[in-house]
């Protein structure tokens, strides 16, 4: 099931409600113009919040976890990857600290280096963020500058074990997992006109239903 909340993309999977962060389309959107178009853009092709979550939106599990949780997808390919972490990925210093990373549910791709999302400060001149932390790679690349073996395409995930990881995509989408959706309220607005009433029951209507789910 999908939705809009203050013209955001909402979503419930694995019995989680979940939002969209990220989404780039380098083939309708062309790549990033460097780190600040990365952490926060409107452009549906190049949409990015990154910049805009605060430990608000961490989440706990039987009140012994605080850490922010992850879906990345890839509409070329079938499957996900699912995570947790403890701190956002721009915040996280790969060179300097580990990611305290852990998966969950489904791990599609959990080759080449795959270990949660990070700062890419390897190859810093490629992406903002990747998922090969601690490696001169830029696999599951978020935010990317320029293209890979591919035009108008970017480092997607590593499909096997004995793959090179030359394998390119022209689309991702990275959801957050969102268990207060009244924080939505507080993200910049992109609805033109907006009933403050309206929002405010459509957040309670969502966090009900999430709250059905969580139980169910």
């Amino acid at each position: 099931m999908k939705l809009k909340l203050n013209g955001y993309d909402i979503k419930y999977s694995l019995n989680k409600t979940w939002l969209l962060i990220f989404r780039h389309n380098s083939i309708k959107g062309g790549f990033l113009k460097d780190e600040h178009e990365a952490s926060f853009s409107l452009n549906k092709n190049k949409f990015s919040l990154l910049s805009k979550i605060n430990e608000s939106f961490k989440v706990t599990d039987n009140d012994t976890y605080f850490s922010y949780e992850f879906l990345l997808e890839y509409p070329e390919f079938e499957g996900f990857n699912h995570w947790r972490q403890e701190l956002f990925p721009s915040d996280e210093r790969t060179r300097t600290q580990s990611i305290n990373y852990e998966a969950l549910s489904q791990i599609s791709w959990p080759y080449r280096y795959w270990g949660g999302l990070a700062l890419n400060e390897h190859d810093k001149q490629y992406s903002f963020i990747d998922g090969s932390p601690l490696t001169n790679t830029w696999h599951f690349a978020i935010g990317s500058y320029t293209n890979y073996y591919g035009v108008d395409r970017f480092p997607g995930p590593c499909l096997d074990l004995d793959s090179l990881c030359l394998n390119s995509v022209s689309e991702v989408y990275l959801w957050m997992r969102l268990d207060n959706p009244q924080l939505v309220e507080y993200l910049p607005s992109i609805i033109k006109t907006c009933n403050t009433r309206i929002t405010s029951n459509v957040c309670s209507f969502i966090y009900t239903i999430h709250l059905l789910l969580s139980c169910s």
